[in-house]
């Protein structure tokens, strides 16, 4: 069977619902760890986050996934799926 834990981003894993997903966010001290924990037993970690300015266009999704890919890179690399209806 396979396990996953899916983590929201914004207040869970770093920054608040006002931050955008940028050279400013910063994880929380234990979100790293906890992240690479779960994977060590076996889970996949499913990140998920609602951004809200992609979906205004006020960022690009490929903007944000090329941002967190070069900040973030400990927990990385990031994968996002566009849930976006238009």
């Amino acid at each position: 069977m396979n396990k996953a834990i899916i983590w929201d981003l914004l207040g869970t894993l770093g920054g608040d619902s006002q931050t955008l997903i940028n050279n400013s966010f910063k994880f929380f001290d234990q979100a790293v760890p906890a992240l690479q924990k779960a994977d060590e037993n076996g889970f996949l970690n499913i990140i998920i986050t609602n951004q809200c300015h992609i979906a205004h266009e006020r960022m690009t999704l490929e903007k944000t996934i090329l941002q967190m890919n070069q900040q973030h890179h400990p927990v990385g690399p990031f994968a996002f799926l566009n849930l976006l209806s238009r």
